[in-house]
């Protein structure tokens, strides 16, 4: 099936867990089997240095001479990083993802997700069932529907070994894709210090940027459904699960081409797109306030059919683009092999078993985002000057 559940866990725009909601039917089924422990004021969590655990220690309501511990070890002991390129593919874009796990991991990469805006793709939709239909007339319909939603994934959507993809094109304002680990074959997902390719998209989109959202293997991960939800330790609990994953940028597919072709329409939703980046963590609101006027010198610069205002416009954002990231001003941004993309801020064990975490300073803007915007005034430079 390629539905998942969307329930976010927070108001930050990095932290809506969307690897977690997407195994969240089977987190509904543990739930059923699993309850949620009964809370009390006697709880309490502690970190285990020798094992790499938080360890909670849940009271029984009914006699608190009684209790019980459960362990749940973070899925963010990873160090992901991973390259997107983007190349015309017939009538579509293909975006690849290579993705590595560094050495200092101590966990599989388990889980991949994206978050993309709205596509140019009808929701699977589903006719209502007639009345009066039998068993195996519902079996049959079940089946076709099933069929449809596979087919519309293994046209989007190509898988490594080992992996199965999901996709949910039914909301209103994203599309949600990704990769899980199928551990019926055995395999946990990417070691530390190996790699994996083949996780590709073929979609219609220009590219914008976006995050790419991993998290590792753990044995005791379907633990988190029965984790407290109140009393002493809830809020600890909120914050480990909203911060259970590492997020790296990448290129997506985020800007639908307008139909019929119009060059200053396009430019309009390059400039709407890029407009999220600050908030997204993928650009500074100083940086936005520079570009906004020449983007929208460009706008109107195609509005009137102003090929050298509008080219000048192009080059001043270009510029602008590339100023704190080389090779910004090559063919090869599409590509960029020579440079992956890492998170900017992730926890890890230290040598004295303790969960510290790192956090790099931000830049101006993100280098996958100004490669975005260099692929995508290219492509409008381009369709200016061929006239189409």
């Amino acid at each position: 099936m390629t539905q998942i559940c969307m329930t976010p866990m927070s108001d930050h725009p990095l932290a809506h867990s969307a690897v977690q909601l997407a195994s969240c039917a089977l987190m509904l089924a543990l739930l059923m089997t699993s309850p949620v422990m009964a809370q009390t004021a006697k709880d309490t969590v502690r970190w285990d240095d020798r094992a790499g655990q938080w360890v909670y220690t849940l009271f029984n309501p009914a006699d608190l001479s009684r209790y019980k511990e459960v362990r749940y070890t973070p899925r963010t002991l990873i160090e992901p990083m991973v390259k997107s390129k983007v190349q015309w593919d017939k009538d579509l874009y293909e975006y690849s993802y290579r993705v590595k796990n560094g050495a200092s991991a101590r966990q599989s990469i388990s889980s991949l997700s994206v978050r993309v805006p709205k596509w140019d793709a009808e929701a699977i939709k589903h006719a209502p069932l007639a009345p009066g239909l039998n068993g195996t007339q519902l079996v049959a319909i079940a089946r076709a529907e099933v069929a449809a939603e596979e087919a519309f994934v293994a046209k989007t959507l190509y898988s490594p070994n080992r992996w199965k993809p999901f996709l949910n094109v039914n909301r209103p304002t994203r599309v949600v894709f990704g990769w899980l680990v199928d551990y019926q074959k055995g395999y946990a997902g990417i070691a530390p210090r190996s790699g994996q390719t083949g996780f590709s998209v073929l979609r219609a989109e220009l590219p914008g940027a976006g995050w790419m959202e991993l998290q590792g293997d753990t044995p005791d991960m379907y633990n988190a459904p029965t984790l407290p939800r109140s009393g002493a330790v809830a809020d600890q609990v909120t914050d480990v699960l909203a911060e259970d994953s590492i997020y790296v940028p990448v290129l997506v597919p985020a800007i639908v081409l307008p139909k019929p072709y119009n060059g200053a329409e396009l430019a309009r939703r390059l400039k709407a797109h890029v407009a999220t980046w600050p908030d997204a963590g993928l650009m500074d609101a100083d940086s936005l306030a520079a570009m906004n006027p020449k983007l929208d010198a460009l706008i109107n610069a195609l509005n009137a059919n102003d090929k050298k205002t509008a080219k000048t416009a192009a080059h001043t954002i270009l510029a602008m683009a590339g100023k704190y990231h080389s090779g910004m001003d090559d063919a090869s941004t599409d590509d960029d092999d020579s440079h992956d993309s890492k998170t900017n801020k992730r926890k890890f064990i230290s040598d004295r078993g303790a969960l510290e975490e790192v956090i790099e300073p931000e830049q101006p803007i993100q280098r996958v985002a100004a490669r975005a915007l260099v692929f995508d005034l290219r492509y409008l430079m381009e369709r200016m000057d061929s006239l189409r």
